[in-house]
């Protein structure tokens, strides 16, 4: 243990460690803490520890002898940053803040650990975890730091510093998706991101909360219709790209095309057809499948007096997402009525201004409940224990009433007048674009407006209270017709 050299901390402020590095790990470890000061909030990201002390660490003297824990980071390797948010990706759950002074695919040089002042900790320091409440005495605030210590060992043992330079990648989007985290991942990685959606998607303005997520924002006609692979090679035949992509399962089939265009990397398109199509999946095995598939309703009614069904059946759209639209039917009646609904939903506009729907796949009905097998690559699994203030939950909102969405969506809006409470959002998904119909909660098509996944890092009481809080907040505008 040593005294702060520092020069905006006196030898009396602080007291310092620095742990000796261990195997696997491409950093180790100098735990400080500091006595007599209040970290304050600042909404400004530092560019290095030094910054970090200042306007953070030291922003207020407490007047009491509490303290707090500080654990800087420090490379024990040359190498390049893989992705420039590993320690908070790794850290993701624990009740501490993380702070990292690093840039995507960035060279670091190791630092040795023999004889190191604090000073020079804090100059080379690349990241610092910082305890969310302080300790009533150092004996506590080391107790902390030691438990975050085999976190770190058990989270971040693997490589990530790369021996080799990491090349500059630009990739384009089709259909920005609403999860800001997930493009936050790919700016991490220093991948240059350009996104094609409709006007009003919520990484189009430059100066709100998420464009700086991409570097270029295009105004694109997403309908999915036979032109579409033409219009993404001419958005981005000049943007010297390196692959074209999706997420959305009706552009999977066209994307592929446009690469093919480009002569970029990609799989046969007529793959993703297939692969996105229920009906033509289904018509890989012709000897144990007996689903049929119409245009609509009108040929379904056209077909009925000549098909020998058996009920119950299952229609559902051929195109589209999770299990919307999806209905089981007992009768005639119902079968029409939910071929109605499955072929209802636009999913796009041609060119000349013709509504582009779904067609219908009906199928025999198959008793027993719905389930997945979801697999765990054990190699790379991180047994530890959960923190038990570290809750988390699916909340779904809930239409009031139905009609026609006259509002955007409100992520956007909660981060700037509530920014800590949209970070507890950090999924969800929109079931609805404005100008759509919402169909009533009492109706057999009803769907939740948004799917989220929330988290509080202050136990079940906690996460109650934000529940409420996003309750009041994540609200929607439907007009009746």
């Amino acid at each position: 243990m040593g005294s702060v050299t520092a020069s905006s901390l006196g030898e009396e402020d602080s007291t310092y460690f620095v742990n000796a590095p261990t195997d696997g790990l491409d950093v180790f470890t100098v735990d400080v803490i500091i006595k007599g000061y209040k970290p304050g909030t600042s909404s400004t990201a530092s560019e290095n520890a030094h910054q970090f002390f200042e306007t953070t660490l030291l922003a207020e003297q407490s007047g009491d002898s509490c303290v707090t824990a500080v654990k800087l980071l420090l490379p024990s390797k040359d190498g390049y940053v893989s992705r420039s948010d590993m320690v908070a990706f790794r850290l993701r759950g624990l009740d501490v803040e993380i702070h990292s002074f690093l840039t995507p695919r960035q060279l670091v040089k190791a630092v040795g650990n023999v004889g190191l002042t604090l000073y020079a900790a804090i100059n080379n320091s690349i990241g610092a975890i910082v305890s969310t409440d302080p300790f009533c005495s150092p004996e506590h605030a080391i107790t902390h730091l030691k438990q975050l210590e085999l976190e770190l060992k058990q989270r971040l043992a693997l490589p990530w510093l790369l021996p080799d330079p990491i090349p500059y990648k630009r990739v384009a989007l089709v259909g920005g998706l609403e999860e800001p985290q997930s493009l936050a991942s790919i700016k991490a990685m220093g991948i240059g991101l350009i996104i094609l959606d409709k006007p009003g998607n919520m990484f189009e303005n430059n100066e709100g909360p998420f464009g700086h997520l991409r570097e270029e924002f295009i105004p694109f006609n997403v309908s999915p219709d036979k032109h579409a692979p033409q219009r993404i090679v001419d958005a981005l035949r000049d943007k010297q790209i390196d692959g074209i992509h999706t997420r959305y399962d009706i552009h999977h089939t066209n994307v592929a095309k446009a690469n093919g265009i480009l002569g970029l990397p990609t799989s046969d398109p007529e793959g993703y057809a297939i692969a996105t199509d229920k009906f033509a999946a289904r018509a890989l095995e012709p000897n144990k499948n007996s689903a049929f598939r119409v245009q609509d309703v009108e040929e379904l009614k056209s077909r009925l007096p000549t098909l020998a069904l058996e009920y119950p059946l299952i229609v559902k759209p051929t195109t589209g997402r999770n299990s919307w639209g999806v209905l089981r039917c007992d009768n005639k009646e119902q079968l029409i009525e939910a071929t109605a609904v499955a072929h209802d939903r636009l999913i796009g506009t041609t060119e000349d201004g013709d509504e582009i729907h779904s067609e219908v796949m009906i199928e025999p009905y198959v008793d027993g409940p719905e389930f997945d097998v979801d697999m765990r690559f054990l190699a790379f699994a991180v047994p530890r224990p959960r923190d038990p203030d570290h809750v988390c939950a699916l909340h779904f909102i809930l239409p009031e009433k139905g009609g026609i969405l006259k509002s955007p969506d409100p992520g956007p809006e909660l981060a700037k007048s509530a920014p800590e409470l949209m970070k507890s959002i950090p999924l969800y998904y929109n079931e609805f674009e404005m100008g759509q119909y919402v169909p009533p909660p009492v109706s057999t098509n009803f769907l939740f407006m948004t799917r989220m996944a929330v988290e509080s890092h202050k136990g079940r009481d906690g996460l109650l209270k934000i529940i409420r809080d996003i309750r009041r907040e994540w609200t929607f505008v439907i007009e009746e017709e």
